[in-house]
């Protein structure tokens, strides 16, 4: 089953799969980073576990298409 990245995953501060994983591209390493640069996880805290899924999937060297459909890799 294919993720559609333009999901909301940090639905208080409006941050989607697609912000995290360029930032992510950017350089941010820990969901510390991510949250201080985009604020994802500011709020109640219920996205920190899925911001730290993303972070794990980076690592492993996972892709994600982006939404200009060019696939790019989420890794830091």
């Amino acid at each position: 089953m294919t993720r559609d990245i333009r999901m909301y995953i940090c639905i208080c501060k409006a941050v989607t799969e697609t912000q995290i994983c360029e930032a992510i591209q950017r350089g941010l390493c820990t969901r510390r980073e991510i949250t201080a640069c985009l604020k994802a996880g500011a709020g109640c805290g219920k996205c920190n576990r899925e911001i730290s899924a993303l972070l794990r999937r980076s690592q492993e060297g996972s892709s994600l298409k982006l939404s200009s459909g060019a696939m790019a890799p989420c890794s830091a």
